[in-house]
């Protein structure tokens, strides 16, 4: 995929450095192959959410030991009520690599409001308000084709940590 690529000219072009990145899903393999080859655009500390990477290149390691770099995923099988659900197992490659990795991940899972949890043994780590979530309409349909998008609200304790 090219997008680790368009990734990295995009915050070269607008000539940044040290981004902390907030990745969902997909998101996440963009910024994973973009780490890879050019870690110097990126910050510290980094978030992922359901993060979905069909492989983390062995380089994000290397790289993140050598800056001391790290990332927190939150994993949960959706993040509201209206939410659609989903599967952790869907996370499997993120979630392996942060085993492998103690010192640059840390997982939290979460238990969404809705209390669905379609994951069997997942156990949570945090309140379940503690990152959640709600649909939002968008009647001009700018933020998404279908006219409603998904806001994810962090409490007060998602925020300090």
């Amino acid at each position: 995929p090219k997008d680790g690529a368009l990734l990295r000219a995009i915050l070269t072009a607008f000539s940044t450095s040290e981004v902390c990145v907030i990745a969902e899903g997909g998101g996440s393999g963009a910024f994973a192959r973009a780490y890879a080859s050019e870690p110097a655009l990126f910050g510290a500390h980094h978030v992922l959410l359901n993060p979905v990477v069909g492989a983390v290149p062995e380089e994000v390691r290397a790289n993140m030991e050598d800056a001391g770099a790290d990332v927190t995923m939150f994993v949960a099988d959706g993040w509201g009520k209206s939410d659609t659900p989903f599967s952790l197992a869907n996370c499997a490659v993120w979630l392996e690599w942060c085993y492998t990795c103690p010192g640059q991940a840390e997982m939290v899972t979460l238990v969404p409001p809705r209390g669905a949890i379609v994951t069997g043994g997942i156990k949570p780590m945090r309140p379940e308000d503690f990152l959640c979530g709600h649909k939002v309409a968008d009647h001009a349909k700018s933020e998404s084709p279908t006219g409603d998008f998904f806001l994810l609200t962090p409490s007060p304790a998602c925020v300090q940590e």
